[in-house]
């Protein structure tokens, strides 16, 4: 069962947050948009969460910084591996 003390884990751009369902409540009150953030009640999952947030951003980083042939051939590397893919289907 939920209650306000509960203990959630919010990830976003900027890592991992620990706090209480009231807390959360509070920080979408002062203006956390939750389009912005992962939420996650087992800890272990918010880290598997960040992990993956970052590489994800450090392969857009690399895309933005490559030449297109590298960057088709990345993608065509990503799109023949199905768990690569499976991360860009969750942040695209």
């Amino acid at each position: 069962m939920l209650t306000a003390r509960t203990k959630v884990y919010v990830t976003n751009s900027e890592g991992t947050s620990e706090m209480t369902l009231q807390e959360m409540a509070n920080a979408i009150r002062g203006g956390l948009e939750l389009e912005t953030v992962e939420l996650t009640l087992d800890e272990d999952e918010s880290k598997r969460l960040e992990r993956k947030r970052l590489a994800i951003a450090r392969v857009n980083e690399l895309l933005r910084n490559m030449t297109p042939d590298q960057a088709e051939r990345t993608v065509a590397l990503l799109q023949s591996r199905d768990d690569l893919m499976n991360l860009a289907d969750d942040y695209a």
